[in-house]
C-alpha cells in the first residue's frame, strides 16, 4: 500500500475551513441536536487533521542517524572492526590489508564495506554488468576506475562500464577530467563521456585539475595548463605546487616563487619561498634570514630575522640576535627584541622570560604580570599556573606550582606539586609527598581536583589521575603491579571500579581499557562492549578520522 503524505501547507489549507456553527435560542429540538453532531464532527476532524499534520511533521523533519564510532581491533596479526554498540562488522584481515585498505567519509567506501577493498590478484564480478575486473578503486566523481585484462577504464557503482578498459594507464576524475595515456608514453585528458579533450601531448602530471587548473610535465619541464588544453605558463620550471589559497608554488635553478592563477610571477625568484601565503604574506629567505611579502612581491617583513615568521591575531614573535621580541603584519616593532623567550597565551596575554624569570606582557608590549616567577605555564584563557623551582634544581618537577588570574591576582598559593590544564571546569593537582626528590622524573603524591577559583572539589587520594573528557575522569591507585584504573565524575563518585591494569580517557562515549594484557572497550554505563581480548585496540572515529594509539 502507497501512503501519500501531504505537504504542511496542503493540511494547513484544509484546517482553515470554516465550519458553520448554527445557533440559536430559538432554534428546534433537531436543530439543537444537529448543532450537538456539528460540534461532535467538526473536532473529530480537527484532532484528525492535527494528528496528520503531526505525522507530516516528523516525516519531512527526518534527521539522518549520527554516524557510528569504528574501532579497530588485532588479535596476533589479524584485524577487525566493531562498531561502538560492540558487534563486530568485518572478518579478520592481515596486516597486509590494513596498509591498503582506504580511509574515507562515504560510509559506502569506509571500514562499512569491507569488499570494496581488492587488489589486483582477485577477480571481482560486478553485479550488474557481467565484466571481470582484475581491480577497482575509489569510488570518486560518481566513478570507479577498474582494469580489465591490463587495461583501464571506468564504471558507475553498480557496475555498468561507462568509459570502456582500453587504456595503459588512467588516473581517477578530478573536476570532471582524468589524464589517461594510451601507451604509457604520452598523456591527455578525458571527460566523463570518454571524450578526448586535451590531447596526448604530456610526458606525465603533477597534479590532478582542482580549481580548473592542472600541473603537467612536458620535455622534462613543468608547467600549467587550464581544462581546455590552454598552457598558462612556459614549460621552464622544475617544480610547481598548488597552495590552498589559488596560488602556485615553482622552484626554477635552486631558488622558488609564485604564480598566480593566470600563470604571472607574483615575486622574484632571487628569494627562497617558504610554505604558503597565510594572511596576504608569506616567509622568504635571503642569506639565512627570514622576512615575508605581500601577493605582489613587496617586501613587508624586513629580511633581518633568525626564524620562520608566524602570525597569530596579527602578531608574530620573531628571534634577531638570541633574543625575541614582538611585530605586527606591517613589520612594526611593538617590542624591542629583548627577551630570553616569549610563548603566546591568548590573544592579549603573552608569556616573556626576562633576565631568567617569566612575566606577561599584552600585544602592545606591556607589563601585565612582573617577572617574578620561574615559569608560567597555560591552564586556560583567564588562569595560568605558576611555578616556584626549588634551589639549585631549574625545572618544572623541582618546585611548587599555585594559579593566578590573567592580570596576576594570586587565587591559589604555591602549594602543589603540579597543576594540569583547565578541563571541563576542573585541573587536576598533585601534592607531593614527605619522600619527594627533585631529581626523580614522576611526582610521587596523591591527586585530586580543584576549579578555578582554587576550590578543592575531588579530594586529593589517587595516585594518578587524568583531565576530564566527556564528564569522566581516569583515576588510579596503587603502584606497580598493584595499580588498578577506573573512571570518577565531577563530583568524585567512583562511577566505573577501579580495577583495569590501563585506561584510556572516554572519547565519544567509548574508552579502550587494558586488563592482564589483553586490550577491549567499554562504554560510559561500564559494560564491555568489546571483549577484553585483543592484542591491540585503536579508535577510528567518524567524526575526526583521528587513529588513536593505545599509549
Amino acid at each position: 500500500m502507497l501512503l501519500m503524505v501531504p505537504s504542511i501547507s496542503s493540511i494547513a489549507s484544509l484546517i482553515s475551513v470554516k465550519c458553520s456553527k448554527p445557533c440559536s435560542r430559538a432554534a428546534s429540538f433537531n436543530s439543537s441536536f444537529n448543532f450537538i453532531q456539528n460540534q461532535i464532527i467538526m473536532n473529530i476532524r480537527k484532532v484528525l487533521l492535527l494528528m496528520l499534520l503531526f505525522c507530516t511533521m516528523i516525516f519531512h523533519g527526518q534527521k539522518k542517524q549520527p554516524q557510528k564510532e569504528l574501532i579497530e581491533v588485532r588479535l596476533d596479526s589479524m584485524y577487525f572492526v566493531f562498531d561502538d554498540s560492540g558487534k563486530k562488522i568485518s572478518t579478520g584481515k592481515d596486516n597486509y590489508w590494513r596498509r591498503q585498505r582506504s580511509y574515507g567519509t562515504d560510509t559506502s567506501n569506509c571500514f562499512g564495506n569491507f569488499d570494496d577493498v581488492v587488489y589486483e590478484k582477485t577477480p571481482v564480478l560486478n553485479h550488474e554488468n557481467p565484466i571481470q575486473s582484475n581491480w577497482k578503486g575509489d569510488f570518486i566523481e560518481n566513478m570507479i576506475r577498474v582494469k580489465v585484462n591490463g587495461k583501464f577504464g571506468y564504471t558507475n557503482k553498480a557496475g555498468k562500464q561507462i568509459i570502456p578498459a582500453i587504456y595503459a594507464s588512467a588516473m581517477d576524475f578530478s573536476d570532471g577530467l582524468a589524464m589517461v595515456s594510451m601507451d604509457n608514453d604520452k598523456y591527455g585528458f578525458i571527460d566523463k563521456t570518454g571524450k578526448l579533450v586535451i590531447p596526448f601531448e604530456y610526458d606525465s602530471y603533477w597534479s590532478d585539475f582542482s580549481q580548473s587548473l592542472a600541473i603537467v610535465s612536458k620535455n622534462d619541464s613543468i608547467g600549467l595548463i587550464d581544462k581546455t588544453g590552454k598552457e598558462l605558463t612556459e614549460f621552464k620550471y622544475n617544480s610547481i605546487f598548488s597552495c590552498p589559497n589559488g596560488f602556485f608554488k615553482f622552484k626554477r635553478k635552486g631558488q622558488s616563487g609564485f604564480i598566480d592563477k593566470t600563470g604571472k610571477e607574483i615575486t622574484d625568484v632571487k628569494y627562497n619561498c617558504q610554505d604558503n601565503f597565510t594572511d596576504g604574506l608569506i616567509n622568504i629567505i635571503k642569506d639565512r634570514k627570514y622576512g615575508c611579502i605581500d601577493a605582489t612581491g613587496k617586501i613587508v617583513i624586513p629580511i633581518k630575522y633568525n626564524n620562520y615568521i608566524n602570525f597569530s591575531d596579527g602578531i608574530a614573535i620573531v628571534e634577531f640576535n638570541q633574543k625575541y621580541g614582538l611585530i605586527d603584519k606591517k613589520g612594526k616593532e611593538l617590542t624591542t627584541a629583548k627577551y630570553n623567550n616569549i610563548e603566546k597565551f591568548s590573544k592579549n596575554r603573552i608569556v616573556a622570560e626576562l633576565n631568567n624569570k617569566s612575566g606577561v606582557i599584552d600585544n602592545t608590549g606591556k607589563t601585565i604580570i612582573d617577572y617574578k616567577y620561574d615559569r608560567i605555564v597555560f591552564c586556560s584563557d583567564a588562569v595560568f599556573s605558576v611555578g616556584i623551582y626549588e634551589k639549585n634544581y631549574n625545572w618544572s618537577r623541582s618546585g611548587l606550582w599555585g594559579l593566578i588570574d590573567q592580570n596576576g591576582k594570586e587565587i591559589v598559593a604555591p602549594i602543589y606539586g603540579g597543576i594540569g590544564i583547565l578541563s571541563e571546569g576542573l585541573l587536576r593537582v598533585v601534592k607531593k609527598s614527605k619522600d619527594y626528590e627533585p631529581s626523580v622524573y614522576l611526582i610521587p603524591g596523591k591527586w585530586g581536583f580543584i576549579n578555578a577559583k582554587g576550590k578543592e572539589i575531588i579530594p586529593l587520594e589517587y595516585d594518578y589521575a587524568k583531565d576530564f573528557s566527556e564528564g569522566f575522569a581516569a583515576v588510579q591507585v596503587g603502584k606497580g603491579k598493584e595499580k588498578r584504573w577506573g573512571f570518577i565524575d565531577k563530583k568524585g563518585k567512583i562511577v566505573i571500579a577501579l580495577k583495569y591494569d590501563r585506561v584510556q580517557n572516554f572519547k565519544n562515549g567509548i574508552a579502550r581499557v587494558e586488563l592482564n594484557g589483553r586490550w577491549g572497550a567499554i562504554n560510559k554505563a561500564g559494560e564491555i562492549i568489546i571483549p577484553i581480548e585483543y592484542d591491540f585496540i585503536d579508535s577510528v572515529s567518524r567524526r575526526d578520522k583521528e587513529l588513536d594509539l593505545p599509549y
